[in-house]
C-alpha cells in the first residue's frame, strides 16, 4: 500500500471515529435533557396534575432509554465491542436508545417496515386462501376486501366477523405471532405463551393510547406523532401525506373504540390494505 493510501485510511478512520464521538456526546447530552424534563414531570404528577398524551409518552421513552442505557454502555465502554452493535440490534430492535439514533437508522427501519408489511400481507393471503372451503360462501367478499386500497368501515367490519375467531391471539401459529411481534416492533424471542402475553400487554397500551388520542383530538397531534401513532398500530406511515395519516388513524379509532373490533383484525386488515395500496 503506497504512502497516499495509507495516510487516507487513516484519515477516514479518524473522521469516523470523530463522528463517532460527536454522535455519542450529542446522544448523551439529548438524554439528560430529557431526563431532566422527565423528572420535572414525575415532580408534577406526584403533585396531581394529569399529564398530556404528550407529556407521557416522552416521560415513558425517557424512562425506557435510561434503561436501555445500561447495556448499550457496556457496547461503548469495552474496546472494539460497538462493530457487534448491529447484530444485537436485529436480535434486540428496541436495545438503542431513542437518543442515539440517527437519521439513516430511521430511514432503514421505513424500508425494513415496508417490507415486513408485504411479506405479512402474503402471509395473510396464503392463510385467507386455505381457509377457502370453510368460508366458501363468503370468498367472492373477502377477495373484495383484500383487492380494495382503502376498506371501508363496513367491510373491515365484515372482515373481522368472518376471521375474529381465526385471528385472535390464542389462535394465531408461532409464524403469525412472530411477524405480528415484528410489526408492532416487539422483541419475537420467547415461547409463544410469552408472545401472546407480550402482545396483549401491548394492545392494552395501544387502547389506552387511543381513548388518549379521541380525548385531545387528532387534530392536535404532530406529523411526527402522527407519524409515530400510526406506526404503533400496523399502519405504515413513511412518505405518506398528513390527511390520509389522519383519516386512517381516525378510522382505526372509529373501529377499535366504537365497533369494538379486535385488535388483531383491524392490524392485519391495514396490513392487507397496505400491500393492495401498493405501498
Amino acid at each position: 500500500m503506497t504512502g497516499n493510501g495509507l495516510v487516507n485510511k487513516y484519515q477516514s478512520v479518524q473522521n469516523r471515529v470523530i463522528h463517532e464521538i460527536k454522535h455519542y456526546y450529542n446522544g448523551f447530552k439529548l438524554l439528560v435533557s430529557q431526563t431532566g424534563t422527565s423528572c420535572s414531570l414525575l415532580h408534577q404528577v406526584f403533585n396531581g396534575r394529569t399529564l398530556t398524551r404528550k407529556e407521557r409518552k416522552q416521560l415513558i421513552r425517557t424512562i425506557n432509554d435510561l434503561v436501555r442505557l445500561v447495556p448499550f454502555s457496556v457496547f461503548i465502554i469495552v474496546p472494539f465491542l460497538e462493530f457487534t452493535l448491529p447484530f444485537f440490534l436485529k436480535l434486540f430492535p428496541n436495545m438503542l436508545p431513542s437518543t442515539f439514533q440517527q437519521t439513516s437508522d430511521s430511514e432503514q427501519t421505513g424500508n425494513n417496515y415496508l417490507r415486513l408489511q408485504l411479506e405479512i400481507a402474503k402471509l395473510l393471503q396464503k392463510t385467507m386462501v386455505n381457509w377457502k372451503d370453510e368460508f366458501e360462501q363468503n370468498v367472492r367478499q373477502n377477495q373484495v376486501f383484500i383487492n380494495k386500497a382503502y376498506p371501508s368501515i363496513d367491510g373491515m367490519l365484515q372482515f373481522g366477523l368472518l376471521f375474529s375467531h381465526d385471528f385472535s391471539i390464542d389462535k394465531l401459529n408461532r409464524l403469525q405471532l412472530i411477524s405480528l411481534c415484528k410489526l408492532l416492533r416487539i422483541s419475537s424471542l420467547g415461547v409463544n405463551s410469552y408472545l401472546r402475553l407480550k402482545l396483549q400487554f401491548k394492545f392494552h397500551r395501544i387502547k389506552c393510547d387511543d381513548k388518549l388520542i379521541v380525548a385531545e383530538g387528532i387534530d392536535n397531534l404532530t406529523f411526527e406523532e402522527l407519524q409515530m401513532a400510526c406506526q404503533e398500530r400496523g399502519i405504515y406511515s413513511v412518505n405518506i401525506d398528513v390527511n390520509y395519516l389522519q383519516s386512517r388513524l381516525q378510522q382505526w379509532l372509529d373501529l377499535h373504540l366504537n365497533k369494538h373490533t379486535p385488535t388483531t383484525i383491524l392490524i392485519f386488515s391495514h396490513v392487507l390494505s397496505s400491500q393492495s395500496n401498493d405501498l
